[in-house]
């Protein structure tokens, strides 16, 4: 069954039986313990509004990928993958990336986990790293209207650029 403890067990022994007497000598197979998890996930929060992100969610699959046939990427409350949501769709193995549309809000979630699926289960333990939600809001707008007539503005707006202002690829007024 799925998720049997393999314990320190190493070959599987298999006996022939009949309704006399248990075969003596039984045919055996090592056990080959797969294990495929994604590692090294990244992700960098595009999105600058707050509690809202966006951008691209990357990570370098396992070393041993023959069983892998899915990706599922959620964001979740904690790396073990407590209280997650999906992000997006299954990734099929072979692409490691998935897009996180802009304006995604990000509720309480804390991390991005990352499972590997196999035709049988989906991996159990996730690959994780913790979120953070990147903004970047100015302060200190200020307008004075130097035009006296009524229905007209004129005069130069001006404001403090953020803290963290790494992402910020120009301002739109």
């Amino acid at each position: 069954p799925v998720d049997t403890a393999l314990l320190s067990y190493t070959h599987f022994l298999v006996y022939a039986s009949s309704s006399f007497m248990e075969q003596t000598t039984p045919a055996n197979h090592k056990i080959f313990d797969a294990s495929g998890s994604g590692s090294i996930i990244v992700f960098v929060d595009r999105d600058l509004d707050v509690a809202e992100v966006g951008g691209v969610i990357t990570w370098v699959p396992p070393t041993y990928t023959n069983r892998v046939e899915a990706y599922l990427v959620f964001f979740a409350q904690s790396e073990a993958g407590l209280e997650r949501s999906q992000v997006g769709v299954e990734v099929i193995a072979g692409k490691n990336e998935l897009s996180v549309p802009a304006e995604t809000p990000l509720a309480l979630h804390t991390h991005v986990v990352v499972y590997t699926r196999s035709s049988l289960v989906e991996q159990t333990t996730p690959a994780a790293v913790s979120l953070t939600d990147m903004f970047a809001s100015i302060v200190g707008a200020s307008f004075p209207d130097y035009d006296l007539d009524a229905g007209d503005i004129g005069g130069t707006l001006s404001w403090q650029a953020p803290s963290d202002y790494s992402l910020v690829t120009k301002y739109v007024v």
